[in-house]
């Protein structure tokens, strides 16, 4: 299989993923309330920024950071009506090309079992944001 992109089944949905600009990202099938997963994150004791200059961007992590670098991000992506769920690699694996100059191994993130686990301890929480349809 590929490490660099792939899906997830579960038992409701499809989720896509990627390992992209070195980062994990995970494609979810469904439009994150900015609101609600801010309200659920600092409950459960999160630091959560957003990004007024992009709406709809979210970060957060353990702690307050001043410059705003937050190990999880989510964003919508409009055109498709989904939101991408984005956070640093903890998988790697030797590249194809080897060595670095110093004789040091050259390492590729990939999707592995830890971003797995990531995705896994998060889903609950992002499906629980989930923006309800609008009722008519």
């Amino acid at each position: 299989g590929d490490d660099k992109e792939g899906v997830l089944v579960s038992e409701s949905h499809t989720y896509r993923y990627r390992v992209e600009d070195g980062d994990v990202r995970i494609y979810l099938p469904f439009v994150v309330d900015q609101e609600r997963l801010q309200e659920l994150l600092t409950e459960d004791g999160w630091a959560v920024d957003t990004d007024d200059a992009a709406p709809g961007v979210q970060g957060w992590g353990p702690e307050h950071d001043e410059e705003g670098y937050y190990p999880c991000w989510v964003w919508p992506d409009k055109e498709r009506n989904e939101t991408v769920f984005a956070f640093p690699p903890r998988d790697y694996k030797a590249s194809v090309e080897g060595h670095t100059g110093d004789g040091a191994m050259e390492l590729d993130p990939v999707f592995g079992p830890k971003a797995l686990e990531e995705f896994t301890r998060w889903i609950p929480t992002l499906q629980e944001a989930a923006a309800k349809p609008a009722t008519r």
